[in-house]
């Protein structure tokens, strides 16, 4: 006796077949209830040609996970043929390249991001010439942005050199030293800070400020100077401040 309801699935996927809708006509040919209908068998059979032509196209496009599946689906219709099987070599050879593509590319994107993030911004530039464009383009606003920060910084850090404020020099530069700290002028600038920074010190000192005595020499401490001359210019100003007591007190 006839299924009815079998027959009119049948009858459907015979229309998605000719309708050119593959993945319905797959869909009920392979349903588990149908597949011992010869009509069934008749309809895979005549979906693996299709199924090749459309995972060809996407292959050509570079769309190699959708030429994958409709490779799979002639293969699952019935479709154990060398030109099946050539195919889905090329397929899986193809995307295995592009795997190697893209870990080259997030290899080379993680750099960038390494030497952005660590203030060497010319060899995070260098390497995102390397990558892919649109990959790299949110590192790259990334980039611009600490570029214009240093840039700031730097300015900020001569104007101050410039006029003789030590201090504000040193707070503009660790900002610059924060996000372009692996540059060569970086380097030249702090340099030309380190060397004003003794004078500096003595001069509060010498003024009596031992307030801002002790903030150049924090600020020097955070900008790793020389670990020597910051325990030097701590001891001078703790021994400063017990005289400055010991003459409040009196006791002198």
């Amino acid at each position: 006796m006839w299924n009815v309801p079998h027959l009119i699935q049948i009858q459907k996927a015979r229309h998605a077949l000719r309708s050119g809708n593959l993945d319905e006509a797959f869909a009920i040919a392979t349903l588990d209830s149908l597949r011992d209908y010869r009509q069934c068998r008749e309809i895979l059979e005549g979906l693996i040609e299709p199924f090749l032509a459309r995972a060809r196209a996407h292959f050509a496009a570079g769309r190699n996970e959708d030429a994958l599946a409709d490779v799979e689906r002639a293969q699952r219709a019935g479709g154990n043929r060398p030109a099946v099987a050539e195919l889905r070599d090329r397929i899986l050879a193809e995307r295995a390249q592009d795997v190697r593509h893209k870990q080259a590319a997030r290899e080379v994107l993680d750099s960038a991001r390494q030497h952005i993030e660590a203030g060497r911004l010319a060899n995070g530039a260098e390497r995102l010439a390397a990558a892919p464009a649109e990959e790299a383009a949110r590192l790259r606003k990334r980039l611009d942005q600490r570029a214009r920060e240093a840039d700031e910084a730097r300015t900020r850090t001569e104007e101050c050199l410039a006029r003789g404020d030590v201090e504000g020099a040193l707070a503009a530069a660790e900002i610059l030293k924060a996000v372009a700290g692996g540059e060569s002028d970086t380097r030249a600038i702090l340099d030309r800070l380190a060397a004003a920074l003794p004078d500096a010190v003595a001069r509060a000192l010498t003024a009596g400020a031992l307030v801002d005595a002790q903030r150049l020499v924090e600020h020097a401490a955070r900008m790793n100077a020389a670990m020597a001359d910051v325990r030097r210019w701590r001891d001078t100003i703790e021994t400063a401040e017990k005289t400055a007591r010991a003459v409040a007190r009196g006791d002198w």
